[in-house]
């Protein structure tokens, strides 16, 4: 398994959306990000329900459904990446206080 430094992969996918919204002349406004997280989210749960038999267009090829579901699942976390970089958000102490777990790499004590 890769492993990737959050603060780079936010950085890198901060910069791919603002190209991204440069290209589609897609205007960036305040709610913009919110409103994409959200879309996202319900892409990521219809995808969930086609891979799990469970939409009206009946189960999916298991290796697709997966690619598909992974797919939508890195559009969810890179929306959420983006929100939490445009409202300045360290998601670290979040993460640690949220989860009850230690990032420092020099501690292995984690709550439960």
């Amino acid at each position: 398994m890769m492993t990737v430094d959050l603060a780079e992969l936010q950085e890198k996918i901060v910069a791919a959306s603002h190209r991204y919204a440069a290209h589609y002349g897609i205007a960036r406004t305040e709610d913009w990000v919110v409103l994409k997280l959200s879309e996202e989210a319900g892409e990521a749960v219809q995808s969930y329900l086609k891979l799990s038999g469970r939409s009206r267009h009946g189960a999916v090829d298991l290796e697709a459904g997966r690619y598909d579901l992974a797919g939508e699942v890195a559009d969810l976390i890179g929306m959420a990446l983006i929100l939490a970089a445009e409202q300045k958000l360290d998601l670290v102490p979040a993460f640690e206080r949220k989860w009850r777990i230690s990032l420092d790499p020099a501690s292995s004590k984690d709550e439960t």
